[in-house]
């Protein structure tokens, strides 16, 4: 499977990424946070393969790459698809973007 973009639109409450993964941990998906640059981080979910690779402005997350693990459990892309949709993320290309 390839990999999921999602973008904060206007309707995102401009989340951090603390807050985000208390959001994942809240919907059965604990991750830990590595920080990769200034405004970049991955997310690993461990057991599962899945990762996000997010990209913050000011503290708040603005970009959130999903890339599936190969064995994991399509559930586990479902659930995580599913929070970002309910934060305000949109992969639709013609979102209401920030």
């Amino acid at each position: 499977m390839a990999e999921i973009c999602f973008s904060a639109t206007k309707k995102a409450p401009g989340i951090s990424l603390e807050t985000l993964q208390k959001e994942l941990h809240s919907a059965g998906m604990p991750c830990t946070v590595e920080r990769e640059s200034a405004d970049t981080y991955w997310l690993v979910f461990e057991p599962h393969e899945a990762t996000i690779y997010a990209s913050t402005r000011s503290e708040k997350v603005v970009f959130a790459t999903l890339n599936p693990g190969r064995d994991d459990e399509p559930d586990v892309l479902e659930t995580i698809a599913s929070l970002m949709k309910s934060l305000g993320f949109s992969v639709d290309k013609e979102g209401d973007y920030a």
